[in-house]
């Protein structure tokens, strides 16, 4: 998740990448959402979590403290790697009330629709997802809300990019960047058809219309000269999603990509990356308040 561009749909999941960005995803969390999370779950009761495309595990360590325990999370991705990376560094982690977290790994593809859906059970009370919502394809999304009306888990679904991005000074091209990263966004990708900036909008539509209750809040990146790696890998990233949807521009993109990436890291360049997060929580119960 990443600002899911071509050049970064291949590294989507990098290790140095997912390394590279937790940072930024940590800050950005829209923390009136994790409060209201908090509130809904029970406590003192087991807690079920499944956590989709989890890399190396940065949405458990960044949500895990924050909930109550105790706490089973199952982690889902498709590398073997970033599991065996994130059961490394999830060692340790406790829950709110100091207790420590069962934490298990499921090798699935998240292309194919009963590998991960089948992990999540009657016994889920939270479906979360980092950065993989603006991948997915219109069918995938109507996958994952059949399986909530279903088991009726709460979702939380963070950091979606809303389309919206841009630097503290100002180029002449960058409109012509930010539309056709959007339209490459919107592009043929490993779920088919992503849903791109439009998928935090969507999935709250389809929730409210099965009976959720939905929150949404922006999640935006300030990434500020001190985080000048990650400045030049979103600008090479954009200016690579952006020479792919419009080739016939190319030499205007790599003019655009190259005076971007000599900014980066200079004495007052911020880039902003806007992001939405969503937290649906099912239809009412007896214990909801």
């Amino acid at each position: 998740m990443q600002e899911s561009a071509a050049g970064q749909e291949k590294d989507r999941f990098d290790h140095n990448w997912l390394t590279l960005r937790e940072p930024a995803d940590h800050e950005a969390r829209a923390s009136a959402l994790n409060q209201r999370l908090v509130e809904w779950l029970p406590y003192n009761q087991p807690l079920g979590i499944v956590d989709l495309g989890c890399g190396q595990g940065s949405n458990l360590r960044y949500l895990a403290p924050l909930l109550p325990g105790p706490q089973q999370w199952t982690l889902v991705d498709h590398d073997e790697a970033l599991l065996a990376a994130a059961l490394q560094r999830c060692a340790g982690i406790r829950d709110s009330d100091g207790q420590t977290l069962q934490v298990d790994v499921r090798q699935a593809d998240l292309r194919q629709l009963a590998d991960w859906s089948s992990a999540i059970g009657a016994d889920t009370q939270l479906v979360t997802a980092s950065a993989l919502l603006d991948l997915v394809s219109a069918d995938w999304l109507s996958h994952l809300v059949a399986v909530l009306k279903s088991r009726r888990p709460a979702i939380h679904m963070v950091l979606s990019v809303d389309g919206q991005f841009g630097c503290s000074t100002l180029h002449a091209d960058d409109e012509l960047i930010r539309a056709a990263f959007n339209a490459h966004q919107r592009g043929p990708g490993p779920f088919g058809h992503g849903l791109g900036p439009d998928a935090a909008a969507e999935l709250a539509d389809r929730l409210q219309a099965i009976g959720y209750r939905v929150q949404s809040a922006a999640s935006p990146w300030h990434v500020p000269t001190e985080q000048a790696a990650l400045q030049r890998w979103l600008i090479q990233g954009w200016g690579d999603a952006a020479i792919e949807q419009c080739p016939d521009q190319a030499d205007r993109i790599k003019a655009w990509t190259s005076q971007r990436l000599a900014e980066a890291g200079s004495t007052g360049f911020l880039l902003t990356v806007g992001h939405t997060d969503v937290l649906a929580l099912p239809p009412m119960s007896d214990r909801d308040t």
